[in-house]
């Protein structure tokens, strides 16, 4: 059972990361969404990724850009859910209520 769900886990990384990779060089209209502040002067998806996995060791689950931050949900070894916090401007990984 829990290999099974492993390699379901891992199915769905790997398209995950296809999917950011098919998508990183599509370039969007202006009316689709238009560029904020900290989209054009803060740190990317691939660097708020970069920057957890330097402190926190486990596979990127999602990551998700919210006002300021990036929420990125990080699965460990033992199997438990962390989800941490990036400022998107300058990369500083912010404390969690």
């Amino acid at each position: 059972m829990m290999k099974r769900l492993w390699k379901t886990l891992m199915a769905a990384i790997f398209l995950m990361s296809f999917m950011f990779q098919a998508t990183a060089g599509q370039q969007h209209s202006p009316s689709a969404q238009p560029l904020t502040s900290n989209q054009q002067t803060g740190i990317s998806q691939q660097k708020a990724i970069v920057i957890v996995q330097q402190h926190f060791s486990g596979r990127v689950l999602a990551i998700n850009h919210v006002d300021d931050t990036y929420r990125i949900k990080i699965l460990n070894q033992k199997g438990i859910i962390h989800t941490i916090v990036i400022n998107a401007t300058d990369g500083t990984i912010l404390p969690t209520r």
